[in-house]
């Protein structure tokens, strides 16, 4: 396949961008610093700055898919209205640029994949969560819904559009486990509160074999909750992570806490969300790590 990404310098992009290679696809990038993506990535890969300077270049150009993951890190700062409008504005802009791109081709890619995240939900307490629950309104909620949004002419244009809301990735390399490691190496792990929030995991193998599976997949449609099968409570989640290192798990800090040094930002780690993969699972698709214990001992090897 012919296949355009955005995102691709990033944790989840470097890796699947590998195995795509691996695969025999041919890549082209859309990113900030094209000669980041040449280092990272390789000179085979093209890369272009923005999506106007791929078409003036190369006005013939055709793609059988896209793949856009590009978004600034919403865990990376304090939620200051400015960052707000950043991280809502910089995926919406992207996501529209390609849109834009998808206008002016010739012939439409089979199927365009774009990022979206399980904070399309918001809190949803213990109940179990499918690809048709209603969401509960927050600022995670808003930023996935405008994200989602800006990619649905795609869908009206005829293309199979898939949305991914990600569950949290694992991967020594990025995300959230990686920023965990330090405290939990010095014997500093624990939880929030009671720790009863539910947290949708999912292998970062997993989601590569996945995003590779929908490309091909028709079936598949529409938001796709990217998780593995069986989620856990943070309390559960924190003690395999230090099960998996052998180190102890204690700490527990108070709701209110975070919530005083975080901001806003503090219900990324507070709100519950029991998501389940419906649609992947009924395709067919398998999981490589449906249990935590596996997938953790894969992630703290992966490079």
């Amino acid at each position: 396949m012919n296949i355009l990404l955005t995102g691709a310098t990033g944790f989840i992009g470097r890796a699947l961008c590998r195995r795509l290679r691996l695969d025999g696809h041919s890549l082209t990038v859309i990113s900030r610093r094209p000669e980041q993506v040449t280092a990272l990535l390789g000179a085979e890969v093209a890369a272009f700055k923005d999506v106007r300077a791929l078409w003036q270049q190369h006005p013939d150009a055709a793609f059988d898919a896209i793949i856009n993951l590009a978004g600034a890190p919403i865990a990376a700062r304090r939620w200051t209205p400015n960052y707000k409008r950043e991280l809502i504005d910089g995926r919406v802009r992207m996501t529209q640029d390609i849109v834009w791109l998808c206008e002016q081709l010739i012939e439409l890619p089979h199927v365009v994949i774009s990022g979206s995240a399980m904070g399309f939900y918001g809190d949803q307490g213990a109940a179990a969560v499918t690809e048709a629950t209603a969401p509960h309104d927050d600022f995670a909620h808003r930023l996935c819904q405008a994200w989602e949004l800006a990619a649905s002419p795609l869908a009206e244009s005829g293309a199979r559009l898939i949305t991914l809301r990600l569950g949290l990735v694992l991967g020594r390399s990025g995300g959230m486990l990686k920023s965990m490691l330090p405290a939990f190496r010095c014997g500093m792990g624990g939880w929030i509160g009671r720790g009863r929030a539910m947290m949708p995991w999912v292998l970062l193998d997993d989601v590569v074999r996945a995003i590779i599976y929908m490309l091909t997949e028709p079936s598949l449609s529409g938001p796709v909750n990217m998780s593995a099968p069986v989620p856990v409570s943070q309390r559960d989640f924190m003690k395999a992570v230090g099960h998996a290192l052998n180190r102890p798990v204690w700490v527990r800090v108070p709701t209110l806490a975070v919530w005083l040094a975080l901001g806003e930002r503090a219900s990324l780690l507070t709100a519950s969300v029991n998501m389940r993969p419906t649609k992947l699972l009924s395709s067919g698709f398998a999981f490589t790590a449906p249990q935590l214990p596996a997938a953790l001992a894969k992630a703290l090897h992966d490079t």
